[in-house]
């Protein structure tokens, strides 16, 4: 299996070139965007808090990742701690404008305010959705 992590840059039909933002500062957050379409599938990793620039950064990344086919996504929010108005509401634009290509969501380790939120944006996305345990194995 071969994975590439999202850029905001790459061109369609491409595998990416790795795009990813370390946490530097308490309130930056690492953040990946991974398509694995092989398996139609892209997969959205969090680390810490999400702020509004890594949040607007994220999301962007994560509406490149689609090339038309419908995937599954899979956001492992296991070792986020929170989020920032702004990267939520830009999280929220993207997942309204890509609903159409989204065929399911698994939320992985969502717990506290990370929960609540993935809960808005799995409700606003209306398809299913999965909470797992981080402990549990990943389907």
């Amino acid at each position: 299996m071969q994975t590439s992590v999202a850029s905001s840059e790459s061109g369609r039909g491409v595998a990416p070139p790795p795009v990813t933002a370390p946490g530097g500062r308490e309130d930056s957050m690492g953040w990946k965007v991974i398509p694995e379409p092989a398996h139609d599938r892209v997969t959205a990793v969090f680390e810490g808090h999400l702020g509004a620039e890594a949040g607007e950064a994220s999301a962007a990344a994560f509406r490149e990742a689609f090339t038309g086919s419908p995937l599954d996504v899979c956001w492992d929010v296991t070792h986020m701690t929170g989020f920032d108005s702004r990267a939520r509401a830009a999280w929220a634009e993207v997942v309204w404008s890509t609903r159409a290509q989204i065929s399911s969501l698994q939320v992985i380790g969502a717990k506290g305010i990370v929960r609540v939120g993935a809960t808005f944006l799995a409700l606003l996305l209306g398809k299913p959705y999965e909470f797992v345990d981080a402990d549990e194995p990943v389907s």
